[in-house]
């Protein structure tokens, strides 16, 4: 199976709907038939799981086969940088460090399903290392 499409919803401000826009985009997607994966890659404040109300399970383990593993919600896949990153362990990342993260989990570090047809991403509000990666 080919590669599928992604789409980044970008912002230079936060709080602009981004995160809304890409799950509407991902509904309407799914609506119509297609495989759908959503990413949060929001390093800096990662709103997906509060607006989708998810909690970290217990027992959770985001690696799965030495990459992430995404989580099934609603008819899509999804997976989110919030789920690695708590309050009681916060990111202080570097900026060099957060672009090679970003880029990583947005080419090849998540376990999607082999049949999936588009990724919508969710960014952070920034036009800094992270997006440029």
């Amino acid at each position: 199976m080919s590669e599928p499409m992604k789409i980044p919803v970008l912002s230079l401000k936060g709080g602009t709907g981004k995160t809304t826009i890409c799950l509407g985009l991902a509904e309407a997607l799914r609506d119509t038939g297609n495989k759908v994966g959503l990413l949060d890659v929001d390093i800096h404040a990662s709103s997906l799981p509060r607006a989708l109300h998810l909690e970290k399970e217990p027992g959770y383990d985001p690696i799965l086969g030495g990459k992430l593993r995404p989580v099934n919600y609603d008819g899509y896949q999804l997976f989110s940088i919030g789920l690695l990153f708590t309050e009681e362990t916060p990111n202080l990342w570097d900026g060099e460090t957060k672009a090679s993260a970003v880029k990583q989990i947005a080419t090849t570090a998540i376990a999607w399903d082999t049949d999936l047809q588009w990724v919508i991403v969710d960014t952070p509000p920034t036009s800094g290392d992270e997006i440029q990666s």
